[in-house]
């Protein structure tokens, strides 16, 4: 299949969402896939697309699991949106990946800058086969469970990074359900 793997250059703001026993609160330092151009790019033509939430590796693991969880779920949206907005682009089934908090690699003293690179959005998208039948859902998520399942394709994938988590894939959204953040 016309699997590809790419990177937004959107990589999410460090403590973005500050995360609390109360909840969270989104720091309004701009939102994945607000460049046009590079979204079309990364977005357009395919059958699926899978998007993902991450934390970088300072910090407490169980902040950082429920930050990674609502960048997945933001990107999710946000991606699912654009594409609403862009009917040319065909219907396309958009998931979110929840990679979790990356493998520590720093020290405390970086305050983030030093591992923007662990929070950037990947994506992996399939494109759509003309002529071929249309997927559904479950089958959608099927081709990117076996995709994320290899060994080979997720280290191509993180390009380097280092996850140690299962990556959990988030149930699909329709890019044609209404309007978020």
């Amino acid at each position: 299949s016309a699997v590809g793997i790419g990177a937004s250059a959107f990589q999410w703001r460090y403590m973005d969402p500050y995360v609390n026993d109360a909840g969270a609160v989104w720091g309004g330092y701009g939102q994945p896939f607000a460049d046009d151009a590079e979204t079309a790019h990364l977005l357009c033509g395919n059958a699926w697309v899978a998007v993902t939430g991450s934390a970088s590796g300072e910090g407490p693991a169980d902040r950082n699991a429920r930050r990674a969880r609502l960048r997945a779920e933001l990107a999710m949206q946000r991606a699912a949106r654009w594409l609403a907005a862009r009917p040319d682009c065909g219907e396309t089934f958009v998931f979110g990946v929840d990679l979790g908090q990356h493998v520590s690699t720093s020290s405390a003293a970086d305050a983030g800058a030093a591992t923007a690179y662990q929070r950037q959005i990947l994506i992996v998208t399939r494109a759509r086969i003309e002529d071929a039948e249309p997927l559904d859902a479950g089958a959608a998520e099927e081709e990117l469970r076996a995709f994320l399942a290899d060994p080979e394709n997720r280290a191509a994938f993180y390009a380097g990074r280092d996850f140690p988590a299962v990556p959990t894939i988030l149930a699909p959204q329709s890019q044609f359900a209404g309007d978020w953040r």
